[in-house]
């Protein structure tokens, strides 16, 4: 299961934030949560990788634009992982021009390619985005995926999407939207059974489904507990 647009044009491809939510299913294989493939030679992804490292890849014209990892890893298929990626190659510092936070806290990032200033990526271009797979057939997400949001045009950090509660200390989903607007491209998909890829930040954004999603008892802001890790967990499925 996955969703699927192509933008009737680009939007800023030098700024943008992606942020969700995910949990895990299964470890040590490669699954891409989203991606631009235009083609084999401008493509654009973030996922985790099969070391179970946060890992993004970009290539425009056949150039390398991007490749970074983390220096940690996630392997706990039994909570949510909240994943916020800030692209903004007008950043004066190379390593600030992808910057990755999870559950509230910027990562250490590893740079084999360092994106040049002021360069265009190929996220937010005029081709095929997915979520939920590498957009060639391949690298499906095994688990669940909620509260997906694209903010084109803007650099935004991790307090924007979720903040930490202050009774349990735990991260999680920001209760009320600070995002005044999401811009040309931008997206706030419902991800629900009936219409997952509905756009509700009001930009008309809207994923087509393909494969039917199953719904989950857990979400972010209740989650349920895993009974056995090394099962594939049965969720609102990609």
């Amino acid at each position: 299961t996955y969703l699927s647009k192509t933008f009737g044009s680009a939007g800023n491809q030098k700024t943008w934030t992606w942020s969700g939510w995910i949990k895990r299913g299964t470890i040590t294989t490669t699954q891409v949560f989203f991606t631009n493939y235009t083609s084999s030679s401008t493509r654009q992804y973030f996922r985790f990788n099969s070391s179970d490292q946060f890992e993004t890849y970009g290539v425009v014209g056949g150039t390398d634009i991007i490749q970074a990892n983390t220096t940690s890893v996630f392997r706990d298929v039994s909570a949510w992982y909240h994943v916020v990626v800030v692209f903004n190659t007008t950043e004066s510092t190379g390593s600030n021009r992808c910057k990755v936070y999870i559950n509230g806290v910027q990562q250490s990032l590893t740079f084999t390619t360092t994106p040049g200033l002021d360069a265009d990526g190929a996220i937010n271009d005029n081709g095929l985005h997915s979520i939920g797979n590498n957009g060639n057939g391949g690298n499906y997400v095994d688990g669940s995926m909620a509260m997906v949001q694209f903010v084109d045009g803007q650099a935004y950090d991790a307090t924007y999407f979720g903040s930490t509660d202050s009774t349990t200390g735990i991260w999680t989903p920001q209760a009320s939207s600070t995002i005044s607007s999401y811009g040309t491209n931008g997206f706030k998909l419902a991800m629900d059974t009936t219409t997952p890829g509905a756009d509700t930040s009001g930009k008309g954004n809207t994923f087509t489904a393909s494969g039917t999603p199953t719904l989950t008892q857990g979400s972010p802001s209740n989650v349920y507990a895993t009974l056995n890790s090394i099962d594939n967990i049965a969720a609102s499925t990609f």
